[in-house]
């Protein structure tokens, strides 16, 4: 009798739980019915203004309308009086002190105006909303509702003020998602549309795209440490730390290009890791030490640049960017095209970020190229820098079965596409080679533990602990593993920060 009702209750329970799920089921859909429902009364041209009103304030719900809304309505057939008389009255409801959505009326009412050709009254609205939004951003730290505005202001065709406006939030917050993404989109639209924009906007989204594309700032930043530097014990150290790298590209077959690449990477690693209050020959036992101390990190080259009272405000800003903000990862390029600059998604984290590069490091890159680098935000604006594939000392390929490692040295950059056989023939995967491959052995030799056994060999690469199978000079250390061909993660270890 006791199993029994215990049963019940089990049975109850049960019943209980699939009634609050169909319950939460039957929610949902309303909810995505309702708004369907109300999308629709929107788009719909004999929708009475008042009515329009409610329902853009309901579904916009106080932020910035879509920038391409009133263009898309007039398609549809709404007339300009109709959506006047609509914006009239949102903003009407906003004096009245009722409960409403101002910045969602003043950017509708700015898009009507845009449409009805009265670019005064548009500039007073988009005006009105952007100094709204500032004060909301300061009082409650929420960039938010100033980026949506933003974003309707792009999206209105006016791609350069959006760049201008994004400038210096970029400086403050180079890694907030949705203004990085915005930027991209704005200087991406400012590229395409520059030629057919009237004139004065012309001429912005042209400044707009030379400002993108100007890597001075970068190179007056390289320029003015190594001044800093030199003739220096803090130089001396990065001369020294360099000079101890060089000699590992001697048996590579680099052109001078590469070479010379390699050494401004081996540069600007010194200029993160060299640290006179902590720096060691000896690579500490304990994993989380292999990263440098944060907390001390005022002795470094970037940091010390940028705390010299010597050192002009701006530069010293971009130092203390550079070691807060550089992102080492790797990075899916869908289209190599630069527009002006290329979309680019850190496989690892899935961060995207639009990048500016040198002409020369775009030029012949396939679709959907994988590229392993550092880049890093100058005033803002993500840059590329430093890391490659020709850094990966040792690299961890997952492979249960043979084709995988194939696969995977297309895939992330290694071999060139369609040619890795070949490639292989020419021993660089082999010990001795410049891009040793599973010095374990691999899973099918050593065993198959997924990727664990793959990472302590890399930590043993990376200690200088694999006895005969050690790689000399070890320092960056790469697993990767997929599923399928076109889906994949990876992990970089190193012994730089």
């Amino acid at each position: 009798m006791a199993k029994s009702n215990r049963r019940r209750k089990q049975d109850r329970a049960k019943a209980a739980t699939r009634q609050a799920e169909d319950h939460r089921r039957r929610a949902r859909t309303a909810q995505v019915r309702a708004v369907q429902q109300r999308v629709a009364r929107i788009h719909d041209p004999a929708t009475p203004a008042a009515e329009l009103a409610a329902l853009l304030a309901e579904h916009y719900q106080g932020v910035a309308v879509a920038g391409w809304l009133v263009t898309i309505l007039v398609a549809e057939g709404s007339s300009l009086q109709r959506l006047s008389e609509t914006a009239q009255l949102m903003l009407a409801a906003d004096a009245g002190g009722q409960e409403s959505s101002s910045v969602t009326a003043v950017t509708f009412a700015a898009a009507v105006a845009r449409a009805a050709g009265d670019p005064e009254e548009e500039r007073r609205l988009i005006d009105l909303a952007l100094a709204a939004t500032e004060v909301t951003a300061a009082a409650e730290d929420d960039l938010d509702a100033r980026l949506e505005v933003i974003d309707f202001i792009s999206t209105s065709g006016h791609a350069a003020e959006a760049v201008e406006v994004l400038e210096p939030l970029l400086r403050e917050v180079p890694e907030d998602d949705f203004a990085a993404e915005l930027y991209g989109a704005a200087i991406s639209a400012a590229y395409a549309l520059a030629d057919e924009a009237e004139p004065g906007e012309r001429e912005r989204e042209h400044a707009a795209v030379a400002r993108f594309a100007d890597r001075s700032g970068l190179t007056a930043l390289r320029d003015e440490i190594a001044a800093f530097l030199a003739g220096t014990e803090l130089g001396q150290e990065v001369q020294a730390r360099v000079s101890a790298e060089l000699p590992d590209a001697d048996d590579v077959d680099w052109t001078a290009e590469d070479r010379a690449a390699f050494g401004k990477l081996a540069e600007e690693i010194a200029w993160l890791t060299v640290n006179p209050a902590r720096d060691s020959d000896d690579l500490p036992e304990d994993d989380e030490d292999l990263l440098a101390d944060e907390d001390d990190a005022s002795g470094t080259p970037l940091m010390a640049f940028s705390a010299d009272p010597s050192t002009p405000a701006a530069l010293a800003a971009r130092a203390a960017a550079w070691f807060e903000h550089i992102h080492y990862g790797l990075w899916r390029i869908v289209d190599p095209v630069p527009a002006p600059g290329l979309w680019c998604t850190e496989l690892v984290s899935g961060t995207v970020r639009y990048v500016e590069f040198p002409p020369e490091a775009t030029a012949g890159l396939a679709r959907w190229t994988v590229w392993l680098g550092g880049i890093v935000p100058v005033d803002g604006i993500w840059r590329s820098t430093g890391l490659t594939q020709q850094d990966i000392d040792v690299l961890y390929i997952q492979n249960p079965t043979a084709v995988w490692v194939l696969q995977m040295l297309e895939y992330y950059g290694f071999a060139p596409p369609g040619e890795v056989g070949p490639w292989l023939a020419e021993g660089h995967t082999r010990p001795g080679g410049d891009r040793p491959v599973n010095t374990n052995g691999g899973q099918l030799s050593e065993s198959y533990m997924w990727g664990w056994l793959h990472m302590v060999e890399a930590v043993r690469q990376l200690r200088g602990q694999a006895g005969e199978r050690q790689v000399s000079g070890a320092e960056i250390a790469m697993y990767c593993s997929t599923q399928v061909w076109l889906k994949g993660g990876a992990s970089i270890l190193s012994t730089h920060n």
